[in-house]
């Protein structure tokens, strides 16, 4: 069973789906349902990796090398486990 959900997203996003779903040769809907069960995967496992790849964007985004350096360790310590 399936449900469906509205959601507004920017034209600039958009145009981002509409760019990868073509590239991956699948509609719009469908890319945007992989990537929502991808994500909430990876939330629901409580994934270390991805939280501190998004703290390390942040970081870099900021000029932050601390918090970088924090997310780098993170992120080694995850691949290596």
């Amino acid at each position: 069973m399936a449900s469906k959900v509205w959601a507004t997203v920017s034209d600039q996003l958009a145009r981002k789906l509409e760019v990868r779903a073509t590239e991956e040769g699948r509609s719009k809907s469908d890319l945007i349902s992989y990537l929502l069960e991808t994500t909430m995967s990876a939330w629901e496992s409580g994934e270390p990796i991805s939280e501190a790849v998004k703290d390390l964007r942040l970081a870099i985004k900021n000029e932050d090398p601390t918090g970088a350096l924090a997310a780098l360790e993170i992120i080694e310590k995850g691949l290596t486990d």
